[in-house]
């Protein structure tokens, strides 16, 4: 892993768990103070605006536009939760045709509890082992057929993909 920053997007729409993008955020900030390094610079990203209204209506700023250039590209894709039904809302469609288009260029993919259907929705869970709570199991795998969702831990970790069951699962997954 070497020494170098890894740039990491968190990717936040309206209606995501404040807890689904504070818990990584702080897991990693205080990764960089342990190492008194920055080894994550980690930014806000979505689909739209310069702010997101969590699902309880708790106003996050600071939300950076999806990157559009190669170049920016992060390292490291965090989906922090996601819609469980169909069809996605505007924003979630918006980051699902975003990794559509720039997956291949980003070596991690995780989702924190329901971003896995943001992923699913992206086409980014088929033939691999994944994981959402425990209450959208059956759900996911019905949606996506094409995934192996499981039942067996807090988090499953596949190359290039990582998922987590839930929200506090993603802060112990980060």
């Amino acid at each position: 892993m070497g020494r170098s920053t890894k740039r990491v997007a968190l990717l936040v729409v309206p209606g995501s768990d404040l807890l689904d993008i504070a818990g990584p955020w702080e897991v990693l900030g205080h990764a960089n103070e342990v190492l008194g390094r920055q080894a994550y610079q980690v930014e806000l990203v979505g689909p739209g605006g310069r702010s997101a209204t969590t699902r309880h209506g708790l106003l996050v700023g600071g939300v950076r536009a999806l990157p559009r250039v190669a170049e920016r590209l992060p390292d490291v894709a965090i989906m922090a939760g996601g819609s469980p039904f169909a069809p996605l809302p505007a924003g979630e469609s918006r980051v699902v045709a975003w990794l559509r288009r720039h997956h291949e260029q980003i070596p991690m993919l995780i989702s924190i509890c329901t971003g896995a259907f943001v992923l699913g929705e992206a086409g980014l869970l088929d033939g691999r082992r994944v994981t959402t709570h425990w209450r959208f199991l059956r759900d996911l795998e019905a949606r996506f057929p094409a995934a192996t969702v499981v039942d067996e831990g807090i988090f499953v970790r596949e190359p290039g993909l990582w998922t987590s069951a839930g929200i506090t699962a993603g802060i112990d997954l980060s």
